[in-house]
């Protein structure tokens, strides 16, 4: 109702007391039009507003303009950055970093990120963690990483951050995997699996992701079938989204063929 009136004020202060809740909650169209709809001076004098509106440009891979935004508000902000803001803007860079296949400089960030972080900053820590656990899992350090993805989990759900959550037991699953024990990576998938219903996260490209791996388990075990209904849940799960997002569900449907020896078909 603010955003279709134009009360920027008003719009402002609904933001600052609902937005992440908003956030968490994926309901990105409308925090990104409200976004738009402020001033950028509205912003700069909220700049949890700016590393709102930068989270949102990273859950759609807008990766450069993230960085860029941040660092044209550090410049423009009138006041001193607390330390915390500044933890909290070093979490998301760091989220980017690893995102845009940069583990070193992801790994500095969160671990400077986590040093400068109350602990009451629950979600940058959140982010921070599962950074740190994700960098050490592309290390090979895969016990370490393990131990990590489990405390993001528990900080997840205490603060029900779902979208991490699912992302630390994903990747559980993944390093259990590779550790050679199949049958607790397929119990993280359960786990994971029920998360994704009860929060309805059922369109999130992560369920993809989920599906996929799934479909790994199934087909080490040459259930080769049921590896095939999975792989092809993931390819609907990513229906709307580019082509090249599908090959790797694809190249499983090619891997099920192959086993069963249908060459025609692969």
């Amino acid at each position: 109702h603010a955003l279709a009136a134009g009360y920027a004020g008003m719009l402002r202060d609904i933001l600052l007391n609902h937005a992440w809740g908003l956030f968490n909650h994926s309901e990105l169209t409308l925090l990104e039009e409200s976004l738009k709809a402020l001033p950028w001076e509205s912003l700069l004098e909220n700049p949890r507003l700016v590393l709102l509106q930068a989270w949102l440009m990273q859950s759609q891979h807008r990766y450069s303009e993230v960085n860029t935004l941040l660092a044209r508000a550090e410049q423009e902000m009138e006041s001193e950055m607390d330390t915390t803001l500044h933890g909290e803007f070093n979490a998301l860079r760091a989220q980017v970093a690893i995102n845009d296949g940069d583990p070193e400089e992801a790994e500095r960030l969160a671990m400077v990120a986590l040093d400068e972080l109350p602990l009451a900053n629950f979600y940058s820590r959140i982010v921070a963690t599962s950074v740190h656990g994700e960098v050490l899992h592309c290390k090979g350090d895969l016990t370490r990483s393990l131990s990590l993805m489990q405390q993001t989990e528990q900080m997840a759900r205490r603060h029900d951050v779902w979208h991490y959550a699912l992302w630390s037991l994903i990747q559980q699953s993944e390093i259990l995997f590779a550790q050679g024990f199949l049958q607790a990576a397929w119990e993280n998938q359960e786990k994971a699996f029920q998360l994704i219903r009860e929060q309805h996260l059922e369109q999130l490209p992560m369920h993809e992701f989920l599906l996929r791996i799934r479909a790994q388990l199934l087909w080490a075990w040459s259930r080769l079938d049921e590896a095939e209904s999975c792989a092809r849940q993931g390819l609907n799960v990513l229906s709307s989204f580019q082509p090249q997002q599908q090959l790797q569900c694809l190249a499983l449907l090619v891997q099920c063929s192959l086993a069963r020896g249908d060459l025609d078909n692969a």
